[in-house]
């Protein structure tokens, strides 16, 4: 049998994975639904369900038309938009880095968190004899703050049960058993750090979770899933090769879909069954491959060998191919590395400013002619962009002062994947181009301006893109859209103490003041830009009072259910989400400079977003203008603003005197008078 690397590691690392975290959140939401089989629906797919529903045979990622004939009585919540469960996600994780010295907490996606406690670990255990460990210190300085400990009640089940030397049994080591002889002190103390860290969660948050115990992430994350929801385990170090062996290939972190299947179809070939490459479909016994059968039947050397007969890993190219083969051999050695359970990866700390913020939304069908943008990617570019300025805000501000920016991005990145004629789809292509500074001024509507940018910028991001995939002619099918901001310009401390970023600084080399929320790019017409936000705010706030009235109504005809009805699903396939995709790489990235985010500008000042009938809107002298003519005392200033404005426009349904340019505006608020 190949002999694999050894793990001399000596940290102490947690994992903590919130149970059915989506499904949580929204039970938060709504209490009634705690009882109900509950799922959550991302376009087809069952995104997660709660425990009732998983108890009638509901599982996760599965298809919605399957899950509903599993369970008919399944109670769906539309999931597709993440900002719920994105806020619930940062304050858990903000309250939990509080107590983990150095703040060594690491985010996985929303649900998951790691955390390297051995600093706090070889704290405790320094100086003191474990007998008169009573009491755990989460601070250095302050002796008060802490828990209790106690040596023979570990609030940990373990894997395995040592004793017994019987690999199929885990059992609560609170029995007669003293754990201090069957596991080390420092992940006896890691254990009792978890529980507490996880009663905080659910004290503070109420929510579950369940944690492993462990000297690395890898074999922490796994041993976690060992027993769930609401429990913990602590992996003992010399069981680790026996508890990774039973684990099939595919289910270990790292280890991708396709690279999992080459491997299970190297070693089933000439078999009766092949493994074959559907994510949907769940693995036969016959072609499931165990960590086992890996590494006793591979070496590296054949592993690494095996990774580079992959079709995407060949190439012509001398120095790709060099390229490549110290990036596959790299990766060989992770693999082999982590199927012995040696892991060296560490706790990287999540940063408060992110490096990056994007929303995506992928479409059935999306179609627009490269030159003339259909009013249905312009819709789209504006609803994706609302929603990318309401995570700026959430995610930048400082949360001592929501006028100040912790950091401010530079750059405005525009993402899109397109269907090919035959179904399949294309790779990603970005086009980038530098963020105006009017985005950062947080009293204006994220609405209004994404508008604004839309018709600014955006619009000419899309056209070219589209013009650099196809000839020009004829319409293209959308797949994918994603918006991003990118290249971060800290403008603070980072860590909320209300340090607030100078925009006009950080964006236009010098000018604005400290901390401005508002700042404006050089040259902006910003009197005729403020009074169109106002008559939009005033479109919008009419808009949402007509709604909550209507809403109102329908309470009073027919009362309200328990159970709010905007969370029961109606529109399997609806359009309106986003995902994040951060780690993902980009295919192609070209970043504009600041004179070519100009051109786009310019090209696309005159592109009308939202084309409104306006006939019944007339020009006439405005009354301020015929006051002004006829006044002897008039000033000079006030005769030329008076013929700028010489016409005003009088909506002829509701009588309202108006400038020119606000007309389209005005016109989008009879539109929702016709849609209420």
């Amino acid at each position: 049998m190949p002999k694999g690397p050894e793990s001399h590691d000596d940290r102490v690392i947690l994992h903590i994975d919130y149970d059915c975290f989506y499904a949580s959140v929204i039970e938060n939401e709504q209490p009634a639904l705690r009882l109900l089989p509950l799922g959550i629906q991302q376009k087809t797919i069952l995104a997660t369900c709660n425990y009732v529903a998983r108890g009638l045979g509901v599982k996760k990622l599965q298809l919605v038309s399957e899950a509903k004939k599993a369970c008919p009585s399944l109670v769906l919540v539309n999931g597709e938009d993440l900002t719920r469960f994105r806020d619930a996600s940062k304050k858990i994780w903000l309250h939990v880095r509080e107590f983990i010295w150095g703040h060594k907490a690491e985010r996985l996606g929303f649900d998951e968190l790691f955390l390297d406690v051995t600093e706090m670990i070889d704290f405790n255990l320094a100086d003191v004899s474990l007998d008169r460990l009573t009491f755990f210190r989460l601070s250095p300085t302050d002796p008060t703050q802490g828990f209790p400990v106690s040596w023979n009640d570990l609030p940990a089940l373990t894997y395995p049960n040592k004793l017994t030397n019987d690999p199929t049994t885990e059992t609560h080591s609170s029995q007669s058993l003293s754990p201090v002889r069957t596991l080390s002190p420092r992940l006896i103390l890691g254990a009792h750090l978890a529980a507490f860290l996880r009663k905080q969660i659910f004290d503070t948050f109420n929510h579950t979770c369940s944690a492993g115990i462990s000297t690395n992430k890898l074999t922490a994350k796994l041993v976690g899933s060992a027993h769930k929801p609401d429990k913990q385990t602590v992996l003992i170090p010399e069981a680790t090769q026996q508890f990774l062996d039973a684990h099939e290939i595919g289910k270990i972190p790292g280890i991708g879909h396709a690279t999992a299947h080459r491997i299970r179809d190297a070693l089933l070939q000439g078999g009766p069954v092949k493994a074959e490459l559907d994510v949907h479909n769940p693995l036969s016994e016959k072609q499931k491959v165990s960590v086992r059968d890996v590494r006793t039947k591979l070496t590296q050397t054949a592993l690494t060998k095996l990774l580079s007969s992959a079709p995407e890993n060949t190439s012509t190219a001398s120095s790709t191919t060099t390229t490549n083969a110290a990036s596959i051999a790299e990766n060989a050695r992770r693999i082999w590395g982590w199927i012995h359970g040696v892991d060296n990866a560490p706790v990287n700390p999540t940063s408060l400013i992110p490096s990056q913020i994007s929303i995506e939304d992928t479409f059935r069908s999306l179609r627009s002619n490269p030159t003339h943008l259909s009013p249905d990617i312009l819709v789209t570019l504006t609803h994706l962009t609302a929603k990318l300025l309401r995570r700026m805000k959430v995610d930048l501000l400082s949360p001592n002062n929501n006028k100040k920016w912790m950091a401010c991005p530079k750059t405005f990145r525009l993402s899109i994947r397109l269907r090919d004629k035959g179904g399949g789809f294309g790779k990603r292509i970005s086009r980038s181009a530098g963020l105006p500074g009017y985005v950062f001024d947080v009293d204006i509507r994220e609405e209004v301006v994404a508008e604004r940018l839309v018709k600014d910028t955006v619009g000419g991001l899309m056209r070219r893109l589209l013009v650099s995939v196809g000839t020009g002619q004829g319409e293209m099918d959308v797949q994918l859209v994603n918006v991003a901001v990118v290249n971060m310009a800290s403008g603070g401390d980072g860590g909320g103490s209300g340090g607030g970023a100078d925009i006009g600084r950080l964006l236009f080399g010098g000018g604005g003041g400290v901390g401005s929320s508002s700042a404006k790019p050089p040259g902006e017409d910003e009197d005729r830009w403020e009074e169109e936000v106002r008559e939009i705010e005033r479109v919008y706030a009419e808009k949402q009072r007509r709604e909550q009235e209507m809403q109102t109504q329908k309470e009073l005809e027919g009362g309200r259910s328990p159970i709010r009805e905007d969370v029961l699903m109606v529109d399997y396939e609806g359009k309106d989400g986003d995902e994040e995709r951060g780690q993902e790489e980009e295919d192609e990235h070209e970043n504009f400079g600041s004179e070519e985010a100009d051109d786009i500008g310019d090209a696309t000042s005159n592109t009308n977003i939202y084309p409104r009938p306006t006939q019944h809107l007339q020009s006439k002298p405005s009354s301020s203008s015929s006051s002004s003519s006829s006044s002897s005392s008039s000033s000079s200033s006030n005769s030329t603003s008076s013929t700028s404005a010489a016409l005003a426009i009088t909506c002829q349904l509701c009588g309202t005197t108006i400038p020119p340019f606000m007309a389209e505006a005005h016109a989008r608020f009879h539109d929702f008078e016709e849609e209420d």
